[in-house]
């Protein structure tokens, strides 16, 4: 082993003056160490071991020592004096730690004689006897130190962001744009790293997005956008109102800064763009506290896809309206909206490739105009007396990697197949070498650092230029495929937590396809949530075009596709519309084992039974999936059958039976880790209960149902949960719970742009005014909305409370042709119609008479004819025969939470003209009333219902009445 003491004069002193400068110093030498692979020894004298047994260990040894010097040089004024000395010794001899003392010459790089015979072959020395002076580097392949980035450095881009520096003119976005190679990048690092040169916190980075990496995770190109360390800061500077609003992204958070939980992607955008309007008032204000320029970067945006574009656009309007200025980095001019552009195009200073001379700063006969960055290349290959087949950047990179060796063609190739999705760390643990190979492996990997063919994204390595995989697969040749596949096995094998469609794209470049789709099968519910790519066009793309494949594998590839297609449209609960069905060629089959005939008869199951689940053949066909569904131990296919059973129960009115098959689905879900479907069947347990009466439970639900919701990040369903909530506090006479939360949710939904769900809550706001008989208020709040359907119906019982007919017909004609035939759903995920069709949870409606809003309102209306004392006697009795035929007294029914206002209106209507019928309509209305107070378990909770229910209390005032 080599070992290489760092000695520090006046290091006590130093401790206690100016720890921090030692912390600093400790640090840098930690990560350089870290670099050349080796181990950085606690205690002083610092003591730094390197391996000896490969055949540039020697080399790695000096240049490590130079790296060494150079952080402490950079550091000089505030020191008194430094010396390093190579031995092979793991202590410093005192003997030679006197001879250091004594030494006149300071801050240099000494060998003892007994390492110098090994080492002389790399570096120059004056022979001192016991120790020598090393003085230089000696050329050699692996020795990158000469390498000019110079030449890279933009001075043009220093100034303008110099001028910019505070933000004065935060209107603006600068764009840098020119072709690859001129040093766009590289100078932005540069005063980047100059502006935060010792400012006070060192974790702190300045807001950037990059498009690269975005095939695998929809968030990932936006992580760069917030700093580690002001991301737990952000709750400081919440106005009172916005607490709620941030209470919401906690689980955003939590997938933004540790991807330990799970975490749907449907709502993920708009969170982004949510927690990113508090983010970015606490960067401004840190970086105007702390005197530092707001700027936030973008690299290259114009790859971004279509849906990651629109989040961008969305991002620069948060940050224009805070005045932010933007940095970017194009190709070519480009329009960022609503920023007004400041462009430059960055080219460098004249620079000429001469094959006699070299690189020339003016033209000659013979001389090719080259970029900044091939010049460096060009000047490097010259530097190591190399022959210049080509000054094409592709042909320079490949030159230059045909000279180096099998390990560092290896790193290379590992971290072209890691791309950007593993740390440093991670990539050369992956080559499962020895300790020895790794520390080298380290070594390589700074040599493609400095040569800029290899990057840092959010600390995780990542190649530079696209062609530089095809190079690098060139240079792998017939073993590509090998360390490809050792490369899958070892993610598998340490359980890293990559992206399932990093897999993918591994998997993709092996050729084993029947792996590649029992990884599909594995992973198919976490591929469609993520719904990063088209099932169809991926798997036609890359294995059924160009693939060689036999008739099982392309039937399996198939099925995949179907099943993914069923999937995901289940797993977002929604209705196949006409045009969204696949094509139905299989004729009927019994369930088998088979995973995709099993879904498709699951599919065509739930498309027949829309409407006609009142038909048990349907029952009974779903019975027989979920046994079949459990037989191949398909526990996600189970708990969707189970779910189905459930919703189908509902619709017939079996409660019992329903929970029983929703409380089997939510273990199933629970099971399998399928957080998508957990809400599915909280939501639909809390809505069979509220539908059944038993409120207290009810609310119980709502409650888990919304915590974990919240948890998941699904804010529709959280708004579903909410909503029911209120409507028991409703039911419960709780008018002031309702109200406040109703106010904080339309909030939430105001700011999410959900202008459907803020009409239902206005809507069920202005009843419960009605219901407290707060006529004022609420006449006052219908007047500041836009008038709909269910508002109109809720207007039209406040004036039938004052007993205004007249009003009556006028509000419900206002919007009754109009929204007649309004509604044409083919879609189960949740639809804001009005609040009994989300608490319904009837799935689909082909016009709008199956709307319960539009029953409920054609009702009510023809109650307002029949008592319109404007109309004639004619029409009124005949709106009063159409009413009792609505009323339809004689049949059974499944009763619903509102099925006993029809009777109540029908005897308030004949109460003067058939008091036998009132008799028995008035009874009726009371008995379906009551009968939900029988199923509510809680002693209070009943209570409270039978006496502060709005309707049971109007019932029984009317039954009052008639007895008096």
């Amino acid at each position: 082993m080599y070992y290489i003491h760092v000695i520090l004069y006046g290091y006590k002193q130093l401790q206690q003056t100016d720890a921090t400068l030692i912390k600093e110093i400790e640090e840098k030498m930690f990560t350089t160490i870290l670099h050349h692979g080796g181990h950085f020894k606690e205690g002083y004298p610092y003591t730094i071991e390197l391996p000896s047994i490969y055949q540039e260990s020697g080399l790695v040894v000096v240049e490590s020592a130079f790296d060494l010097r150079t952080i402490l040089t950079s550091v000089r004024d505030k020191l008194i004096g430094f010396n390093l000395i190579i031995t092979e010794e793991p202590d410093l001899q005192i003997g030679l730690y006197r001879l250091l003392n004594f030494i006149t010459t300071d801050d240099q790089i000494w060998v003892d004689s007994a390492s110098l015979s090994t080492l002389e072959m790399y570096v120059y020395s004056i022979d001192g006897g016991v120790i020598a002076l090393a003085t230089e580097i000696k050329a050699n392949s692996w020795v990158v130190q000469s390498v000019q980035l110079e030449r890279l450095y933009q001075a043009k881009i220093e100034s303008i962001l110099k001028k910019y520096r505070y933000g004065l003119h935060g209107q603006k976005l600068i764009l840098f744009h020119g072709q690859y190679g001129e040093g766009k990048r590289y100078t932005i690092e540069q005063v980047i790293q100059k502006t935060l040169k010792g400012h006070i916190h060192k974790e702190f980075t300045f807001a950037k997005f990059d498009s690269h990496a975005e095939s695998y995770d929809m968030i990932e190109p936006f992580r760069g956008l917030f700093s580690p360390l002001l991301v737990d800061s952000v709750r400081s500077i919440l106005k009172a109102e916005e607490e709620l609003l941030f209470s919401q992204l906690t689980g955003f958070m939590t997938y933004l800064t540790s991807k330990q939980i799970e975490y749907t992607l449907d709502r993920m955008s708009n969170d982004l763009l949510l927690f990113a309007k508090f983010y970015f008032r606490l960067y401004k204000n840190y970086c105007q506290e702390h005197q530092l320029p707001i700027w936030v970067f973008a690299y290259y945006t114009k790859n971004f896809q279509t849906h990651t574009r629109k989040i961008l656009n969305h991002l620069l309007e948060i940050l224009h309206n805070y005045g932010i200025m933007v940095i970017a980095v194009e190709e070519s001019v480009r329009f960022f909206a609503p920023y007004e552009v400041e462009a430059y195009h960055i080219r460098s200073d004249s620079l000429y490739y001469c094959p006699d001379t070299g690189i020339q700063t003016s033209y000659l006969d013979g001389c090719v105009p080259v970029t900044a960055y091939e010049s460096v290349l060009i000047e490097w290959l010259l530097s190591k007396s190399y022959t210049i087949e080509s000054i094409q950047l592709e042909n320079l990179v490949s030159n230059i990697l045909k000279q180096m060796d099998t390990l560092l063609h290896r790193i290379l190739f590992q971290i072209v197949l890691a791309d950007g999705m593993l740390s440093l760390q991670d990539v050369i643990a992956s080559l499962e070498i020895d300790p020895q190979g790794e520390r080298l492996a380290y070594k390589r990997a700074r040599i493609l650092e400095k040569l800029r063919f290899i990057t840092h994204r959010n600390e995780k390595p990542y190649i530079m230029f696209s062609f530089i995989v095809n190079i690098s697969y060139q240079l792998m040749g017939s073993k590509a495929k090998e360390y490809t596949q050792a490369f899958y096995e070892y993610l598998i094998k340490e359980k890293l937590r990559v992206s399932a469609w990093f897999l993918v794209h591994i998997l993709c470049k092996i050729d084993e396809i029947d792996r590649m789709l029992i990884h599909f099968d594995q992973h198919l519910n976490h591929l469609i949530d993520a719904r990063r790519i088209d099932f169809h066009i991926y798997l036609q793309k890359n294995i059924l075009i160009d693939k060689d494949v036999d008739r099982r594998q392309l039937a399996a590839c198939k099925t995949i596709i179907h099943t993914a297609q069923l999937r995901a449209l289940m797993l977002k609960n929604q209705y196949f519309a006409e045009r969204e069905l696949l094509v139905d060629d299989l004729p009927y089959v019994e369930p088998s084992s088979e995973l995709f005939v099993n879904y498709y008869l699951l599919q065509k199951v739930r498309r027949d039974g829309i409407i006609y689940y009142k038909r048990d053949n349907a029952i009974d066909q779903l019975k027989k999936l979920a046994y079949a569904f459990q037989k191949s131990a398909d526990h996600v296919g189970e708990a969707l059958v189970n779910y189905e059973l459930s919703y189908a129960m509902f619709q017939q009115g079996s409660i019992k039976q329903s929970l029983d098959f929703c409380d089997i689905s939510l273990r199933l879900f629970e099971t399998c880790h399928f957080l998508y479907g957990e809400l599915l069947a909280l939501t639909l347990r809390a809505i069979i209960t509220f539908t059944y009466g038993q409120y207290s439970i009810s609310m119980q639900y709502a409650k888990h149902g919304e915590d974990r919701a919240h948890k998941a990040g699904n804010h529709e369903l959280w708004h579903v949960l909410r909503f029911l909530q209120s409507r028991v506090d409703i039911e419960l006479g709780r008018y002031s719970d309702a109200q406040a939360r109703i106010q904080a949710d339309m909030i939430i939904a105001e700011q999410y742009n959900r202008s459907d769900i803020s009409r239902v809550l206005d809507n069920w706001m202005l009843w419960t005014y009605i219901l407290q008989q707060d006529f004022t208020m609420a006449k006052s709040y219908a007047d500041q909305e836009s008038s709909n359907l269910e508002m109109s119906y809720f207007l039209a019982h406040l004036y039938e409370l004052q007993g205004q007919h007249e009003k009556m017909l006028e509000v419900l004609e206002t919007t009754y042709q109009l929204h007649r035939t309004e509604y044409a759903i083919s879609s189960e995920e949740v639809e804001w119609l009005d609040g009994f069709h989300i608490i319904e949870g009837r799935r689909y409606y082909n016009n709008s008479t199956k709307l319960v809003i539009r029953h409920l309102a054609d009702e009510l209306y023809i109650f307002a004819q029949s008592q319109c004392t404007e109309l004639g006697k004619s029409e009124r009795d005949e709106a009063l025969e159409r009413l009792r035929s609505a009323c339809s007294l004689n049949i059974v029914q499944v009763e619903k939470p509102y099925d006993y206002i029809l009777p109540y209106i029908y005897a308030k209507s004949i109460k003067n003209i058939d008091l036998e019928e009132f008799s028995i309509a008035i009874n009726r209305s009371l008995r379906i009333a009551l009968s939900y107070s029988n199923r509510i378990i809680d002693i209070e909770t009943k209570k409270r219902y039978l006496s502060q229910n709005f309707w049971i209390q109007q019932i029984q005032k009317l039954k009052r009445d008639y007895n008096s």
